[in-house]
């Protein structure tokens, strides 16, 4: 499943479908992934909220793929936040303690709700971009530099993807910035 900008246009490329809306300003864009039981919906701050059925928040546990596929000119990401539980230790906090605890961690698996969440509350996993966060991510492309705070990403199918898997990914936030029609 991808979230793309492909051009001048948004898409949701599905495990079956696929759907589309013009979004062609160049600017910076806060940009909202939802998954729902049987929905996705990936919205701006621009050009509105798209969603189109699908049912990939069922799956046991995703990956996150974040990159650009452009050959002309640079996409800039300001930063990351997920909300979901990662299924290995991004920043050390998730070790088992020397001995039982009365009370458990929190971190429990998001349900998703019927209507895009308001309030997401800190997310699980968050990059503001300063650099290589091999926590986070499995390894950094070839087309991605770190540079005063972004995460710039130049080239053909450049793409980073997390260390591990997500269970009960219900959101992704980022900003970023569209440089190219």
């Amino acid at each position: 499943m991808r979230f793309v900008w492909n051009c001048g246009s948004k898409y949701i490329y599905g495990q079956k479908l696929s759907s589309h809306v013009t979004c062609s300003t160049l600017r910076t864009y806060t940009v909202d992934v939802s998954l729902k039981a049987d929905k996705v919906f990936f919205a701006d701050d621009l050009c509105g909220t798209q969603s189109m059925d699908e049912d990939i928040a069922a799956s046991d546990a995703l990956y996150l793929y974040i990159g650009a596929d452009d050959d002309a000119t640079t996409a800039t990401w300001n930063s990351l936040s997920i909300w979901g539980e990662p299924a290995w230790d991004p920043d050390g906090s998730r070790s088992p303690s020397a001995r039982p605890v009365t009370m458990p961690t929190s971190h429990p698996l998001l349900t998703p709700s019927p209507q895009p969440t308001k309030n997401l509350g800190p997310p699980d996993i968050s990059d503001d971009f300063d650099e290589f966060q091999e926590g986070i991510w499995l390894e950094q492309c070839s087309g991605c530099a770190y540079d005063d705070g972004f995460l710039a990403v130049s080239g053909d199918s450049m793409l980073m993807r997390t260390a591990g898997t997500l269970r009960g990914i219900a959101h992704v936030r980022g900003t970023m910035m569209k440089d190219s029609r």
